[in-house]
């Protein structure tokens, strides 16, 4: 009968600290604002990619594992996006020079910021260009809308100067005209205008709706003609 054998060795466990990842509470942003998500470390995220940061433009739960000698650790947050102010500035605009064009904007949506710093709710405006319009709501986030506006220059129209015609020839009214049609008093239109009858012409020119208008003195008198002879 042979004697037990025993053999002793020393051996060493070490116990890992599984990593540590916190992506933080549930949060929210505007719409259009895109969330970075920061694992702090190279993780895996939900949809297999690996990389210590995730971009988030849609809302949903997402969450990152991080592994460390086969010790794996997982977080997770709801990510949620606010709307925006919900408004417009409409359409458009367009209008003849010496008129106003008028920019409203909706209230009770939150603090308005004009591209001028104003802050109106209502503005007119007599020049060409484009007026933006920021509303920030109670959440911070913050929309624009913007409109284009147009100031048409009017038409020129020149009748001259007031003048005195022979009452025995046809005197022809040729004014000085940009675009657009001209009305006469008499409801013809036309570049130019036969008058008959001494006094004041006021003639209308016309051009997609923006109208201007000129005035003349015309007056008639006997003019006398006379033969000069020299003599031989």
């Amino acid at each position: 009968v042979f004697g037990s054998c025993t053999v002793t060795r020393n051996f060493t466990v070490d116990f890992l600290a599984p990593p540590v990842v916190d992506l933080g509470p549930d949060t929210s942003a505007c719409t259009g604002t895109p969330v970075i998500l920061n694992a702090g470390q190279t993780g895996t995220w939900q949809d297999g990619t690996e990389a210590a940061t995730f971009t988030v433009n849609t809302a949903g739960r997402y969450r990152v594992a991080v592994s460390n000698a086969g010790c794996t650790t997982e977080d997770s947050l709801e990510v949620s996006f606010l709307a925006l102010p919900d408004f417009s500035l409409g359409d458009d605009q367009a209008g003849c020079e010496g008129e106003f064009l008028t920019v409203n904007v909706p209230a009770g949506l939150g603090q308005i910021r004009w591209n001028d710093d104003s802050t109106n709710l209502s503005r007119d405006f007599a020049d060409s260009g484009i007026r933006w319009v920021d509303i920030t709501d109670g959440n911070g986030c913050v929309a624009r809308d913007s409109v284009t506006l147009s100031i048409v220059p009017l038409p020129t129209l020149d009748l001259g100067l007031d003048t005195t015609a022979c009452d025995d020839v046809v005197f022809t009214l040729m004014p000085a005209a940009g675009d657009g049609q001209i009305f006469w008093p008499d409801g013809s239109t036309g570049p130019d205008f036969d008058v008959t009858e001494p006094g004041r012409i006021i003639a209308v020119i016309d051009n997609e709706g923006c109208i201007n208008r000129d005035t003349v003195e015309v007056q008639f008198r006997e003019c006398i003609y006379f033969q000069a002879y020299l003599p031989t």
